[in-house]
């Protein structure tokens, strides 16, 4: 019966190694969707789900710079621990059209 249960596991544990998989090389080029409005996306959003994290309560802000044809995308998010000290945990990424 032990050698079963571990055999299970390994062949559980085994299975979900499978699931993600790692390349070499540059990320594939992704061509941008054709009649994108990015005036459209322009404001707050909520995110409802993300993998990978353990940050809670995440909202995107999309905002114009100064520029033309530019924006800023600034992610704020709360994180129980990183909560706790007195950093600020905000990142902004820019976008040109």
């Amino acid at each position: 019966m032990h050698r079963l249960t571990v055999f299970g596991l390994l062949l559980a544990f085994t299975g979900s190694a499978i699931g993600h998989t790692y390349h070499l090389g540059a990320c594939p080029i992704v061509e941008p969707m054709s009649g994108f409005e990015m005036n459209k996306m322009l404001g707050v959003w909520y995110v409802i789900q993300k993998t990978s994290t353990a940050s809670h309560c995440i909202t995107y802000n999309f905002t114009r710079t100064p520029e033309p044809g530019t924006f800023e995308i600034e992610q704020v998010s709360q994180h129980f621990i990183l909560g706790l000290t007195p950093l600020d945990h905000d990142y902004s990424k820019g976008y040109s059209e």
